[in-house]
């Protein structure tokens, strides 16, 4: 039997409400956030 390389591919996804002027600002802010692990994506 022939043995065959698979990839499996997780997306995790995670809301979340900030207040900023703009959505590029919105997105700014939790970005760095997320760069700063106060956001943790885990399968629920």
């Amino acid at each position: 039997m022939k043995k065959f390389n698979v990839i499996i591919t997780e997306t995790l996804r995670k809301v979340v409400t900030v207040e900023a002027e703009t959505a590029e600002d919105a997105e700014e802010i939790v970005d760095a956030a997320w760069h700063n692990s106060e956001y943790i994506l885990e399968a629920e």
